[in-house]
């Protein structure tokens, strides 16, 4: 159903080419009346899905500005100019998941001893460490997620177990206790053993549904190939504990390649179901997106 484009904390809405053609035809069975002929066939009909397809096109073109300014989203360019904020500039063949990765640890490592700071020094000290969380439990009480008093809990995708307990232990305040299914014996300066403690995040495999309509310039072959790669670059920078707005989708697609228009999109993770809205994260698991699970059918 039709909506008026919007944007709220979720980011910027914008409605399918499939509701701004049902919209142009409801407002003209209006004018023209219910009797008037308008089929697929038609000349008037071919005329309007040239209009929806122009407003399709423009809303796409906002949304790419829109994201442009959001290192999550931001592509190339867009991206480098960000990265020079904070005196960073692209490294050869360096991908744009890789600069996301790079910026959001140099954020982080501004906050010394926080739980920001805590996750930069991980992702920095263990470069094969893919994502990183990190959890505090300031309370006299054990938390809703199992973390002790007192404590907290670092959950991370991947890396070197003996770096990350390393970085922890460098990172956190004296006293701050670990919590974690995982323990490595970190040495210090004099000699002594801590153990450390973290979490290993849990991964969820979400298989995507995208029907688009091929326009000008689509390529069977290349065109999917494309939308598939950016949407793996995007995820790769998704966080642990990071709920999905699927709509969120859109923008990555469209980075892709503009000769086509989106007709649906679905998202369904393993053990859920098939959702529009939002893949709702628990506090130690990350969406995974892999190529094989993106399936794109083009319809006429």
């Amino acid at each position: 159903m039709y909506f008026k484009p919007y944007i709220d904390g979720t980011g910027v809405h914008i409605p399918t080419y499939e509701d701004r053609i049902e919209e142009l035809e409801e407002n003209y069975s209006s004018i023209f009346g219910e009797g008037a002929a308008l089929t697929a066939a038609s000349p008037d009909y071919q005329l309007l899905s040239l209009f929806a397809r122009a407003l399709d096109d423009m809303s796409h073109f906002i949304v790419l500005d829109y994201v442009a300014r959001n290192p999550d989203y931001a592509v190339a360019s867009q991206l480098d100019i960000l990265m020079a904020i904070f005196g960073l500039s692209r490294q050869n063949g360096e991908t744009d998941a890789s600069c996301r990765a790079r910026l959001r640890q140099a954020a982080s490592a501004k906050v010394a001893c926080s739980c920001e700071g805590i996750a930069g020094a991980v992702l920095t000290n263990s470069p094969t460490c893919k994502a990183c969380r990190v959890y505090e439990n300031d309370t006299d009480e054990t938390d809703e997620n199992g973390i002790p008093a007192h404590s907290i809990c670092v959950v991370t995708y991947s890396g070197k177990a003996s770096l990350i307990a390393k970085a922890i232990f460098d990172n956190k305040a004296p006293g701050i206790g670990t919590y974690g299914g995982k323990s490595v014996t970190v040495t210090d300066s004099f000699g002594s053993t801590h153990t450390i403690k973290y979490q290993l995040c849990t991964l969820t495999a979400v298989v995507l549904d995208i029907q688009i309509r091929a326009g000008e310039g689509f390529d069977e072959t290349e065109t999917p190939a494309r939308i598939k790669e950016a949407i793996v670059d995007w995820a790769s920078g998704l966080g642990i504990g990071e709920s999905v707005e699927v709509n969120s989708l859109y923008p990555v697609i469209f980075s892709a390649d503009t000769s086509f228009s989106v007709v649906s999109l679905t998202a369904t993770p393993t053990g859920g179901s098939a959702t529009t809205g939002t893949l709702e994260a628990t506090w130690k698991q990350r969406f995974n997106f892999n190529a094989s699970y993106i399936n794109i059918t083009v319809v006429e």
